[in-house]
């Protein structure tokens, strides 16, 4: 019997409606908190957004380290922001340039025509700051301006030695003669017009020693610079950095479209050879996006087609991509917050680590349509919820073992994978309740998660054959690694294009640079000390050429001087007796009158007194921003914070690398760098860490799955499927005759999480009626990973192709040995019940 108060009737309960209307107000109001943080988050990207591709962030620490990141501050700044051009004559057509006859020189002054017009096209161009193709007026006054009245500065590099000897009443009287011979010859107007100021002739000699170090594959005609073979060469300085493929692609074709445009030459087209790293980024960005385009068709399509047979729903694909659309902005704008950029190839392993993001919704899709009929999300997500953080942490703790390397590189690539698993986690938690209610899996789901519970439960019952079979996988991995081979070339991973290699290098042997990447290294705390270790370097180089090891090198050392050697030059100078008397008594010596002379005399004295209108010592900043900067300052690196200055002498045909890396071993701040010996030396150095890395890794996930199941054969029951598909992926890629890389080490970190989650799915839910929702849930998994990251394997492209094929063969190897193990272990899968075999 129920009592009720008087007047109070009985009527319908408000409580159910009241608790159920709280909970849709909880879930939306979560769902907005979620949306505006996806907002700011989407803002710090879109503000912040800087990508970083110097390989220098994972390279070890060292002095190689340290001179690839001078060399590369020289790089960026001269050689990636330059296109080198080569006007010639269509062949067989028309006249050779480099002809005897009188049509070579009609041919030679056409192309000079063609070349000047050409120049004009491109300087009117946004994309081009400046274009070169001779030397010009205003650079010739400026050097007369800068050196003549410096020339006694710049007299000798050993003025200790040399000066008292070059001073002497014989040298002074030979420098007379020689000041006569030189008026009546070819080059008479010239010292004619000096002579009364300079009659030892130090600046033509100084500018004879320019002429010797330009390149002699070089000569300048009526203004235009042309190679031995008839070439005109124009030198353009970019606008834009030389990876902007938007921008590049702009220059490009309209270099090809100006060049067309040209007029024929005795009959013949103008042709055009080019060298430059903008052409190759060009290259290689057409290929990565017309195969990443056809690889993503291919993708989005399977990936449609497989969840479209199996859940036959289209909410459900919102529900699968966007954990992991939630966890690439995490990813990348924690990234951008900790480090202020975001590097290139972290996104690229970011975006693959994060292949497994969608696995937790396709776990937690399965097991609920697979559930109870009726069941709500959120008791399916409560099931769950252990084993998908189990998943993540365990994951993040592969990564971790990955980021404790020394590398920065590899520690961005640890924070990014790590956070965006974070995020793709909590969105799959946060979208949980948007499923419909459980049991309604389609029948293909049960037809084919209650097939694959009978196979494994076959293999349950015949626990030894698994276990041999197991064994029998590990063996012949591991036989399949005796052929194991490591490519260490990092020229390996970009995309073979022998004909752009091939005109790129015929245009480099014309103006000289055949060969570059080998430079001798001097550093400094200053530019000051850098220099005067140059200096110091510089005899050494010259016996190096003397005996053959080098064929030459292009150095600062004509322009521009320590200010203490340029004060050496003229203390020495200073103090040889009378040298402007006894230098006018040689000149009257050989038949000139004295008072022709009287210039050079009131210089000299006022230079030697350091009377104040002297000329100063030389120093950069006065070049700097003036027409002769461009000769100067690629040999000069002063960004280089706390390890001062650099000065970089560019060695040519070198022949002997040992002899001249001995000259200098006990040079204190002067190193010999061969740029791609060494990125290749260091790229192995990082390959080799990262196997040991991995294997941190692969630790790191056992402890974290024994901390879990405080039991050894729980934990080896997890890890186990990731741990031997590492080994059967490393096998059969050996196997198959693939060199390995360390972008094939980076991807087995992939293989090793989705292993040990799909282990940890088995372990949790692979026994009684969840079992054939876990085994399900583990082969959509394989299958969209295959479909997301496998289909990599089909790219022209070596980088992505070693990720492709690593995520393809090892997501297979861990869809097969995860149930393998969970049958050869103690604890088997239930077969399916004949209801559910009649069901499907």
């Amino acid at each position: 019997m129920v009592l009720r108060a008087p007047g109070l009737r009985r009527g319908p309960s408000r409580r159910r409606p009241s608790v159920r209307n709280l909970c849709a107000v909880s879930r939306r109001l979560r769902l907005l908190v979620a949306a505006s943080l996806a907002l700011v988050l989407v803002a710090i990207v879109a503000t912040s957004w800087r990508v970083n591709t110097s390989i220098v962030a994972f390279l070890p620490a060292g002095d190689d380290r340290e001179l690839f990141e001078i060399s590369r501050a020289l790089t960026d700044s001269t050689l990636t922001r330059r296109m080198v051009l080569s006007l010639g004559v269509e062949a067989g057509r028309g006249a050779s340039p480099d002809g005897e006859s009188a049509d070579a020189d009609e041919t030679r002054a056409a192309l000079a025509r063609a070349a000047a017009r050409l120049a004009d096209e491109l300087e009117a161009s946004p994309r081009v700051t400046k274009v070169r193709r001779g030397v010009e007026e205003e650079a010739e006054r400026a050097l007369f301006e800068t050196y003549f009245p410096r020339r006694y500065h710049f007299w000798s590099l050993a003025p200790e030695r040399e000066l008292p000897e070059e001073t002497s009443d014989a040298a002074l009287t030979e420098q007379a003669r020689a000041l006569k011979d030189a008026l009546a010859g070819p080059e008479g107007p010239f010292v004619r017009g000096l002579a009364p100021r300079d009659p030892l002739q130090r600046f033509r000699a100084l500018l004879g020693e320019l002429d010797r170090r330009r390149p002699p594959e070089l000569e300048v005609v009526d203004g235009q610079l042309f190679s031995k073979d008839g070439h005109a060469i124009l030198f353009l300085e970019l606008a834009d950095s030389p990876f902007d493929g938007a921008r590049q692609r702009e220059l490009l074709d309209h270099l090809e479209a100006a060049v067309a445009a040209l007029p024929p030459i005795g009959g013949a087209a103008v042709t055009l050879e080019a060298s430059g790293v903008n052409r190759f980024a060009v290259a290689s960005e057409e290929v990565v996006r017309r195969d990443l385009g056809r690889i993503s068709t291919f993708s989005l399509g399977g990936l449609l087609l497989l969840f479209a047979v199996l859940f036959g729903r289209p909410t459900r694909l919102a529900f699968f991509f966007a954990p992991l659309l939630a966890g690439m902005l995490v990813a990348t704008s924690v990234s951008l917050i900790v480090f202020g950029e975001i590097h290139a190839l972290s996104l690229a392993f970011g975006s693959a680590i994060l292949g497994v993001a969608i696995d937790y919704p396709v776990h937690l899709s399965t097991h609920h349509d697979l559930g109870a009929p009726g069941s709500s999300p959120g008791a399916t997500l409560r099931q769950l919820r252990p084993s998908l953080l189990l998943a993540g942490a365990t994951t993040s703790a592969g990564l971790l073992g990955i980021g404790v390397a020394g590398f920065p590189g590899l520690r961005e690539m640890a924070v990014f994978a790590g956070a965006g698993i974070v995020g793709a986690l909590g969105a799959t938690f946060l979208l949980a309740g948007t499923l419909s209610p459980g049991g309604s899996a389609s029948r293909a789901q049960r037809a084919l998660a209650a097939r694959l519970a009978r196979w494994v439960a076959l293999g349950s019952a015949r626990r030894g054959g698994a276990r041999w079979a197991l064994v029998g996988i590990v063996v012949v991995a591991v036989a399949g690694l005796s052929s194991l081979r490591w490519q260490d070339d990092l020229g390996a991973l970009d995309l073979p294009r022998p004909e752009l290699l091939a005109e790129d290098e015929r245009v480099q042997a014309r103006v000289g640079e055949a060969g570059a990447g080998r430079f001798l290294i001097a550093q400094g705390p200053d530019l000051e000390a850098a220099l005067r270790r140059h200096e110091q370097a510089l005899e050494s180089l010259a016996r190096l050429r003397e005996r053959g090891s080098i064929g030459g090198y292009a150095s600062v050392e004509p322009l521009l001087r320590s200010v203490s050697l340029q004060e050496r030059n003229r203390a020495v100078l200073a103090a040889q007796d009378h040298v402007s008397a006894r230098t006018l008594d040689a000149l009257a010596s050989v038949g000139f009158v004295r008072s022709g002379f009287d210039p050079f005399a009131t210089e000299l004295e006022a230079l030697l007194a350091g009377e104040p209108g002297a000329a100063a010592p030389l120093v950069w900043s006065e070049l700097r921003g003036g027409p002769l900067e461009p000769l100067v300052a690629p040999f000069l690196v002063e960004s280089l914070g706390d390890r001062g200055a650099a000065v970089v002498t560019r060695l040519q045909d070198v022949t002997d690398p040992a002899a001249v890396r001995a000259a200098f071993a006990e040079v204190e701040g002067v190193h010999y760098f061969d740029r791609r010996g060494s990125l290749d030396a260091m790229y192995r150095d990082v390959r080799a860490r990262t196997q040991r890395l991995l294997g941190v890794a692969a630790i790191a996930v056992a402890l974290v799955a024994l901390a879990r199941y405080r039991s050894v054969k729980g934990a080896l029951r997890v890890v186990l499927p990731g741990w031997a598909s590492l080994l059967v992926t490393l096998g059969l890629l050996s196997a198959l005759g693939v060199e390995l890389n360390l972008l094939h080490l980076i991807a087995l970190v992939l293989v090793l999480a989705m292993g040990v989650d799909y282990g940890i799915f088995l372990a949790d839910t692979g026994r009684g009626e969840a079992a054939p929702a876990a085994l399900l849930g583990i082969v959509v998994a394989c299958l969209s990973t295959v479909l997301s990251f496998g289909l990599l394997g089909l790219s022209s492209m070596p980088a992505l192709r070693a990720i492709g094929q690593t995520v393809a063969l090892g997501v297979c190897a861990n869809a097969l040995l995860a149930p393998l193990v969970a049958a050869a272990s103690s604890g088997s899968v239930r077969p399916p019940s004949s209801r559910e075999v009649r069901e499907s």
